[in-house]
């Protein structure tokens, strides 16, 4: 099927933690791993081995859909790799599960969760080769800290005009906006020389690359 401005990511989890906060503002650079493989931890540059989480996969109308699903400390600086997928969270960058969620509270600062928080991811494929991902449940991330979402491309697919990295509102949802139309902060940006597309996120939910 073909979505409309709209779209998500990921697919094969890492997961790296790091007792320090992460610099955002550019996609850190982790090792990848294949989408058939288990999620497994990152522990700064040193491989622990450590099965974080589980995967399984299920083929419906709108293509192949795996599902992730891995359990962090939020306290703890954390890099989610999901296949060509990457998630730069910084430690105490999740607000409180009680601290609501909605277009008027992503601007709002909140007080941190300290709790584990597990996190599931669906990617679906898409017509157009990239896959669509839902990231749930819905949390919302402190103004203070910059969570990035990126993208790496093939260099055969990387596109000549500007990509966006839209949000769409439910894992339902194929009407998809573009975030930035809004709040300048949140533009997609690529990185020619990485083949990378990224963007600050402040929630989580469904994102998808559109070209």
């Amino acid at each position: 099927m073909r979505f409309r401005p709209i779209g998500l990511l990921l697919s094969g989890v890492v997961v790296a933690s790091s007792a320090c906060s992460m610099d955002a503002t550019a996609p850190a650079s982790a090792p990848s791993l294949a989408a058939s493989s288990a999620p497994a931890a990152w522990v700064g540059s040193d491989w622990s081995g450590v099965a974080l989480g589980t995967q399984g996969s299920a083929t419906g109308a709108t293509g192949k859909s795996t599902t992730y699903v891995v359990t962090i400390d939020p306290q703890r600086a954390q890099v989610l790799r999901f296949g060509d997928y990457t998630l730069d969270l910084p430690g105490n960058a999740i607000c409180d599960r009680e601290s609501g969620y909605g277009l008027d509270l992503f601007n709002q600062d909140c007080k941190t969760e300290k709790d584990s928080v597990t996190i599931t991811a669906l990617v679906t494929s898409t017509g157009n080769r990239v896959p669509r991902i839902d990231l749930l449940p819905e949390i919302r991330f402190s103004p203070k800290r910059v969570v990035t979402l990126s993208l790496f491309v093939a260099d055969a697919s990387m596109p000549a005009s500007s990509p966006r990295i839209l949000y769409c509102p439910s894992t339902s949802s194929t009407l998809c906006v573009d975030e930035a139309l809004v709040d300048p902060s949140l533009a997609t940006q690529v990185d020619a020389e990485s083949n990378t597309v990224f963007r600050r996120i402040k929630h989580f939910s469904g994102y998808f690359v559109e070209w």
